[in-house]
């Protein structure tokens, strides 16, 4: 009895160390699916501009062109990123109407090639398709596996944990080798001003400055529990650390001080001494570190503007200064998904609108204000908000 006891332990020891080696073979086979996925780098025109005959990294054109740089991490059959990147890209072209931009070009990196039909029809529905629009728009497709070479794939790319799609944002400047500028957005922003006006910060830079970025919050009380969220511990550019939703980037340069193996040197460096590394803590860490502060640009916070500037008091002074008020929106902290958060009904009025009335800018102004009226229970935002928007679209 004994005997046969003792082998049925033996056997079910081994049927559990054969289904461990099968779960760890499937896992390696999925790994490595996902990190060889990729699809045709492709040029879909909206209106009709100047062919260059490229498939891959794409010529921007003159230099009055906007280049805009938009990752979606998708994946899975879902569509919440590519939602939110089309109404970014709605209301970037809303502003380049109406600021007179001769030219956008959106430099769009997907994880799932399915995603570029959905963010296709959507810009189609707002009627750059038929070329009667003054603003030259042009959707390049790349697929995020391209960016980064295949061995970083499971740092930069995807890991166990999910998708880190967004880490290719800082290694642009070898892959889009024929594009000297471009502004980075995440898909939770929306251009509530001049976009013209954010692409020429660039002129503010000076001869050694190559990157723009606006800071996470301001310095004071009210946001220490939002630094220790977001930093805790780990190296940042002071005070407050920068937020990397919205970055200028100006690649030409960045090529010639070697950048991404400056910041491949940087996650090995620090990755495994600060836990859980992302790519905005890893360009604090950088910029931090590294000499590399002499190569940033301190963005005002008009260009990224975020709930925590309202939700304590007005405390983004160049929003007051600026004669059109917040150029950009974020949504960080998931606000454009959250009815009770302060910006969430920015997200919903950009969605919405007609981007071919007449009246574009009065049907935004009435709806932002409508939706931003302040009173009991509501965000201490709503009150700032409201007179803020009116500024933005009278």
């Amino acid at each position: 009895m004994e005997c046969n006891q003792q082998l049925t332990r033996k056997f079910k020891r081994g049927r559990i160390v054969k289904l461990i080696l099968l779960i760890a073979v499937v896992s390696y086979i999925v790994l490595h699916l996902l990190s060889n996925r990729s699809f045709p780098n492709t040029v879909q025109h909206i209106k009709t501009v100047h062919e260059n005959g490229s498939t891959g990294q794409v010529v921007s054109s003159t230099s009055e062109s906007i280049n805009i740089a938009i990752v979606s991490c998708d994946h899975s059959g879902n569509s919440g990123s590519a939602t939110l990147a089309s109404v970014m890209i709605k209301s970037v072209l809303i502003s380049a109407e109406r600021f007179h931009a001769s030219s956008v070009h959106f430099f769009i990196f997907l994880e799932e090639a399915g995603t570029q039909k959905f963010i296709e029809n959507n810009v189609k529905e707002y009627g750059y398709s038929n070329g009667n629009k003054s603003v030259g728009a042009r959707l390049h497709f790349h697929s995020v596996f391209d960016v980064v070479p295949k061995e970083h794939h499971r740092n930069f790319v995807i890991s166990p944990a999910g998708p880190r799609c967004t880490f290719i944002r800082l290694f642009l400047s070898s892959y889009l080798l024929n594009v000297d500028q471009i502004l980075y957005l995440d898909t939770d922003t929306i251009v509530t001003g001049d976009i013209s006006k954010v692409w020429s910060h660039f002129k503010e830079m000076n001869a050694q400055q190559l990157i723009g970025i606006a800071p996470n919050s301001q310095p004071g009380p009210d946001f220490d529990n939002i630094h220790k969220t977001n930093f805790g511990g780990y190296p940042h550019v002071p005070p407050k650390g920068v937020n990397a939703g919205v970055v200028l980037m100006n690649l030409r340069k960045m090529r010639t001080i070697d950048w991404n193996q400056k910041i491949l040197r940087a996650y090995n460096n620090y990755s495994t001494v600060y836990n859980a590394v992302n790519d905005q803590l890893l360009l604090n860490i950088y910029l931090h570190y590294e000499t590399g502060s002499r190569f940033l640009n301190l963005m005002p916070c008009k260009y990224n503007y975020m709930h925590v500037y309202c939700d304590h008091g007005q405390l983004c002074e160049s929003v007051e200064e600026d004669a059109v008020g917040i150029h950009i929106v974020h949504g960080s902290g998931g606000q454009f998904f959250n009815k009770e958060k302060g910006l969430y009904p920015v997200h919903q009025v950009f969605k919405k609108v007609n981007i071919s009335s007449q009246h574009i800018l009065k049907e935004l102004r009435m709806s932002l204000q409508q939706n931003f009226v302040d009173g009991a229970n509501k965000p201490e935002c709503y009150k700032h908000l409201n007179r803020l928007f009116s500024k933005s679209f009278s």
